[in-house]
């Protein structure tokens, strides 16, 4: 009868453990071209900048360069990149249609910039 017992509330106690309301984590943002389809100028001389990383935000997502979709920086294949410290201060992006890479004198990454004010979502132009 104890063995019952013992068995029974290990197995309420490993049935507890498991995510039952386990939420879709979204990884790609794939509506744009983000590095070739938006153009560097908007109107009235403006810069255009890609919202990459909101203000507040420690994950860290970037454009693909072959894709030109937003994604979620992967460590592994299991693991996804978050930052481990305070997360960052403003809307940080990059701006579009600026990748150089390094064979033609650039370093393989368009241009990065912060946008100051409130936050900006993800994917944002």
């Amino acid at each position: 009868m104890q063995y019952l017992v013992v068995y029974f509330l290990i197995s309420l106690l490993l049935s507890a453990c498991g995510n039952h309301n386990a939420e879709v984590i979204v990884t790609k943002i794939e509506t744009h071209d983000f590095l070739r389809d938006i153009p560097v100028y908007a109107e009235d001389s403006l810069v255009n900048i890609v919202v990459e990383i909101p203000a507040g935000c420690n994950q860290k997502w970037e454009v693909n360069k072959q894709t030109g979709f937003l994604e979620w920086e992967r460590i592994s294949d299991d693991s996804l990149r978050v930052v481990r410290y305070l997360p960052y201060p403003a809307n940080y992006g990059m701006i579009p249609r600026t990748w150089l890479p390094e064979a033609e004198g650039g370093d393989n990454d368009p241009l990065d910039v912060f946008l100051l004010g409130e936050r900006v979502e993800r994917g944002s132009i």
